[in-house]
């Protein structure tokens, strides 16, 4: 994917953006909700120092992705003991094969 520079707008202010892995689309969708998550904040909590809110914000998307990455991780096991048990069925079977 080539890279492409995006201007974007979060919290008034004005960004451009470059990503290899996001197109243009992606970025302009990450900024949309990324604006839609600091307004919620601001409701929710009051606060209107920008900085703050983003340091706030900053905090809960790391909260989100540490619970995701949590959750890939238990996937990944849940895969992983699911695979060792049908290796045990092959292995049993081939041994009672002739």
């Amino acid at each position: 994917m080539a890279r492409e520079k995006v201007d974007v707008e979060v919290a008034r202010r004005k960004f451009t953006v470059e990503r290899d892995d996001l197109d243009a689309l992606s970025i302009l969708a990450v900024s949309k909700d990324l604006e839609r998550r600091l307004a919620e904040l601001q409701s929710r909590t009051g606060v209107v120092d920008t900085g703050r809110l983003a340091v706030m914000l900053a905090l809960d998307i790391a909260c989100d992705m540490k619970r995701l990455q949590g959750r890939l991780d238990d996937g990944d096991l849940t895969q992983e003991k699911r695979l060792e048990g049908m290796i045990i069925l092959l292995e049993k079977a081939l041994q009672q094969a002739p």
